[in-house]
């Protein structure tokens, strides 16, 4: 094939490759303009990490996952309190017991959050 063909055909998929590739969606919303100038995600993202917002951050987090950690032992000693109950004596119904163990994984969440005098 000539050099002359070639160079056009490797052109023209390089610009249908171009515009048919992904581009990013914003994942902070809208740009963000100030002083007619515009603040790239990029730039957020960097104040966000190395910013003063850092310490925050990192403390949502930290209680992000200490939350999570609490619903989860709350879940898991409900679970044991209602199959403890359910051997003595077994629920009549599905719904019964599944209302039975919302009330009982709230109290157990309760009783983990709940501090000491």
């Amino acid at each position: 094939m000539r050099p002359v063909v070639l160079v056009p055909v490797l052109l023209a998929a390089a610009l249908a490759g171009w515009f048919l590739l992904p581009h990013p969606e914003p994942r902070l919303g809208e740009p963000l303009v100030v002083d007619g100038k515009r603040i790239t995600d990029e730039e957020l993202h960097r104040w966000l990490v190395y910013g003063p917002c850092r310490a925050r951050l990192e403390a949502r987090k930290t209680w992000f996952l200490i939350d999570a950690e609490r619903a989860r032992i709350a879940t898991r000693r409900a679970r044991h309190d209602i199959e403890q109950r359910e051997a003595q004596q077994p629920f009549g119904s599905a719904d019964e017991r599944t209302q039975a163990l919302q009330a009982a994984r709230t109290a157990a969440l309760a009783r983990l959050v709940e501090r000491p005098p």
